[in-house]
């Protein structure tokens, strides 16, 4: 959750820490409006995790390179890049900025299928990489 001008910017992990915690949600509102610090508690297991993680997509998205997919690697970049990619039909996206107001988000991946959309006969549906439903 992040202040930017006159409204929060939402994210899906927004909303899944506000339905484990109602309260953390509040928490966060008040950190984003500079009204309170945030705790700086750092979890060295969570780096573990975050690299295992990484390590997976890698694997995952090497996978289907190696079967002739087309890829491009998104990551930090704008939402105009996710839709530029969308547009030339690239069979793969890595971490393709998303975004409606208030909402955004990178998904992991953004997997080309048959359909029609207004990028042509092709659409792109969500592949999350995951290694475990939880941690």
């Amino acid at each position: 959750m992040k202040w930017i001008e006159d409204s929060f910017q939402l994210a899906a992990t927004d909303l899944s820490n506000h339905l484990a915690c109602g309260h953390l949600t509040q928490l966060n509102r008040l950190v984003g409006l500079n009204e309170i610090k945030k705790p700086t508690w750092h979890d060295p297991s969570l780096d573990v995790l975050i690299e295992r993680g990484k390590e997976h997509e890698a694997t995952y998205v090497e996978f289907l390179r190696k079967k002739g997919f087309t890829t491009v690697n998104l990551k930090g970049g704008p939402t105009q890049a996710t839709v530029a990619a969308m547009q030339q039909g690239i069979d793969l996206l890595v971490q393709a900025r998303l975004d409606d107001q208030p909402w955004m988000g990178y998904a992991d991946i953004l997997l080309k299928v048959p359909g029609k959309s207004k990028f042509g006969n092709w659409s792109y549906e969500v592949s999350d990489t995951k290694l475990a439903q939880n941690t």
